[in-house]
């Protein structure tokens, strides 16, 4: 088994295990957030978010 087919096997592994732990009504809410991503919506609404709290940039300074 060469290094790259291992690797994509345990993501496989991993990425399934960590989808049963998810429960019905958050996998339900991750859905519809997915849904929205594709389309563009979620962000949108995470770029007027950011805006509106003053974005993801440096970190303010307290003004001493």
């Amino acid at each position: 088994m060469s290094l790259l087919t291992g690797l994509k096997s345990t993501d496989r592994f991993v990425t399934q295990q960590a989808g049963l732990r998810i429960p019905a009504h958050a996998s339900r809410v991750l859905s519809l957030v997915e849904e929205a991503a594709e389309s563009s919506k979620l962000w949108c609404v995470a770029a007027a978010a950011m805006a509106a709290g003053g974005g993801a940039g440096r970190p303010r300074l307290p003004a001493w």
